[in-house]
């Protein structure tokens, strides 16, 4: 887990290249399980969030640094919505093998793997996908134990900048100095390109303090799901 009260760009790169240097080349059957599906659906939850957090963050960087702050903010909260996915992924794989019991657990991996919120296409396809600000609430819960506070607040903060509220639009691109006279600009100098800096900081403790506890409880889960062999989890 990334130590300090904050990160400077270059440490940020540097984070994101340890990063890029473990994401998986690819993810199957023989290097997981030839007997649980369901094992392989929480690898490919693992290694799917990792590589969209990795490219929502390594973008957001170059965006700030083009000053272009709005659309770095908005890749920000997708990367901070990530991280909060992974580390619901991880609460749900440690309560099953808690639990000593396959549970919903399926369910749950095919919620965060195959899950929209658009109108199913069939009835057979009808995949809920799971609610994002339960998870962060939660994940703000957690967060605190471990010393990183307002969690939520920050995803709040955030929210304001990617809606088109007042911050996320003339308030980002419009100055004013005089009455009834705004200058409009879409790289606006009144906005600081190291904004993003914070929320990235803080969505990279989220994701590297689950990525590691993914990494120690899969082979975990994997080993009790083929020692229980349900014949649920072969049929789907």
């Amino acid at each position: 887990m990334t130590k300090g009260n904050g990160l400077t760009w270059s440490e940020l790169e540097k984070e994101l290249q340890r990063l890029e240097a473990r994401l998986p080349e690819a993810i199957n059957r023989k290097n997981v399980s030839d007997i649980s599906k369901t094992a392989l659906k929480a690898y490919l939850i693992h290694a799917s969030l990792l590589y969209r957090y990795y490219d929502l963050a390594k973008n957001s960087k170059s965006l700030s640094k083009e000053g272009a702050i709005i659309p770095a903010i908005i890749l920000a909260r997708a990367a901070f919505e990530t991280a909060a996915l992974l580390y619901y992924t991880y609460t749900k794989i440690d309560a099953a093998l808690k639990a000593e019991g396959m549970g919903e657990i399926d369910d749950i991996l095919m919620k965060i793997m195959l899950g929209e919120k658009r109108q199913p296409i069939t009835e057979e396809v009808n995949i809920s996908a799971v609610n994002i600000l339960t998870v962060i609430d939660s994940l703000n819960k957690e967060m605190e134990k471990l010393g990183v506070p307002d969690v939520r607040a920050l995803y709040d903060d955030l929210s304001e900048f990617a809606h088109p509220n007042f911050s996320g639009a003339l308030g980002a691109y419009a100055t004013s100095d005089k009455p009834f006279h705004c200058a409009f600009g879409v790289k606006p100098e009144h906005m600081d390109i190291d904004m993003p800096l914070p929320f990235l900081h803080t969505s990279l403790l989220i994701l590297e303090k689950y990525d590691e506890d993914l990494i120690e409880i899969l082979p975990k889960f994997t080993k009790f799901l083929e020692s229980i062999k349900p014949q649920s989890d072969e049929d789907k």
